[in-house]
Formats: C-alpha cells, structure tokens, sequence
C-alpha cells in the first residue's frame, strides 16, 4: 500500500500551497471538486512559481471526460484538495455525518498548525 499524507490545518493555514509543493516534486495531479477550484489551484501553483500538472474534477475522473493520461495518474496518483468539497461532489451532496481513517503505518497526519493538533486532542477528550 501506498503512503497518505493527511494535513490538517485551519483556513488559509497553508494545506493547498503544501499539495502544490508535492504535486511539483512528484508530478502528480491535484483532484478538485469544482472546475472553479482547479482554476484556483493552478493560480495559486503559477503565483506560487510551481510548474504542475492542471489540477483535475471529480466529474473529469466520473465521467471519463479527462484529458489526462490514465497510467500518467495511476504511476504518480493523486493529491486531494479540501476533501470535504471532493466528496459532496463525488456523492451528489448526499450528506456525509463521519468517516474513519485508519493510522497505521502508511498514513501521516500533519497538523499545520500545532494548536490545530492540541484542540483536536481536547475535543476528543472531554466527549
């Protein structure tokens, strides 16, 4: 199995700039909710003096309509931005009340910010 990263970070605290960063050391696309975003994603990446490839949709992926090179992202796979967004689109805005993750040894949660971790660990504790 494959390694996964997961930031976690408030707004603007710095996820998005960190998966441009991987998307150029690596070569693999940025999956996106909306064609807005991509647009968005790409800005940033150009802004951010990143060379990328054009971040790609949920709907490019569902309906086959891509003009990506399918064993380009199944050798390089893929980083997801704001994943929440991914998968309201992804499910038809079917509301998702929770999810699991398994931490084992091929996934890394990355706080951006410190306090972000502190909070989390709080929270859980007093429920």
């Amino acid at each position: 199995m494959n390694r996964m990263d997961i930031y976690v970070g408030a707004r603007r605290s710095g996820k998005t700039a960190t998966l441009i960063k991987k998307s150029a050391e690596t070569g693999a696309y940025i999956l996106v909710a909306t064609k807005h975003q991509a647009h968005a994603v790409y800005k940033q990446a150009k802004e951010m003096e990143y060379d990328i490839p054009f971040p790609v949709t949920v709907s490019e992926i569902i309906t086959g309509l891509k003009y990506f090179n399918d064993s380009y992202i199944k050798k390089y796979g893929l980083l997801i931005d704001e994943l929440q967004s991914v998968l309201d689109v992804a499910f038809c805005g079917i509301p998702i009340h929770g999810a699991t993750l398994n931490l084992d040894s091929n996934t890394d949660i990355k706080y951006l910010n410190p306090d972000e971790r502190i909070r989390a660990v709080d929270e859980s504790e007093q429920k």
